[in-house]
């Protein structure tokens, strides 16, 4: 299967980043009384750029994703999430280690990049859901963010700032 490739992770069980991020919302006006840390997941993308057929795609997810302590799925998600990349040019090292895995295992990758999945409650209003991201969830320096899915641009081996060994 040729073109972009995106795995989201997320953990099994309670999450301690939406336990964090929950506890944090008070601090910067947003109110989420009577929102259980179930509703809210925060969740790790892999985005891959290459021919991958579905054996190494589930030999990737595999290694990848913790099968004891996470889920990883190849299908784009939906619902009120809000996702956050690093903009391009900033070294994605997490996708570095990524190209690495991928060489060792002998799989192909033309790219990879990473990102940051935030869902959030379906009621949430957008002003909420804005200033959250903003002041808990990005950094505008370095990241940027989308609501739903975003766009992510994977970066060759031959663009890192540390080469991949041969």
């Amino acid at each position: 299967m040729s073109g972009l490739h995106r795995l989201t992770i997320h953990p099994v069980g309670v999450d301690p980043r939406a336990a964090g991020l929950l506890a944090a919302a008070p601090t910067v006006g947003v109110d989420l009384h009577g929102v259980d840390v179930s509703q809210v997941r925060v969740g790790d993308v892999v985005f891959l750029r290459g021919d991958l057929d579905e054996a190494q795609r589930a030999e990737l997810a595999a290694l990848i994703a913790d099968p004891l302590l996470e889920t990883g799925s190849w299908e784009t998600p939906s619902g009120r999430a809000v996702e956050v990349a690093l903009h391009p040019g900033v070294t994605d090292d997490r996708a570095a280690a990524v190209r690495r895995a991928c060489a060792l295992l002998g799989i192909d990758v033309d790219g990879a990049a990473t990102a940051r999945r935030i869902e959030l409650p379906a009621g949430m209003s957008d002003a909420d859901v804005d200033l959250l991201t903003r002041r808990l969830v990005a950094n505008p320096v370095i990241e940027h963010w989308h609501d739903g899915t975003v766009e992510a641009t994977p970066v060759a081996s031959t663009q890192l700032a540390v080469p991949l060994p041969s």
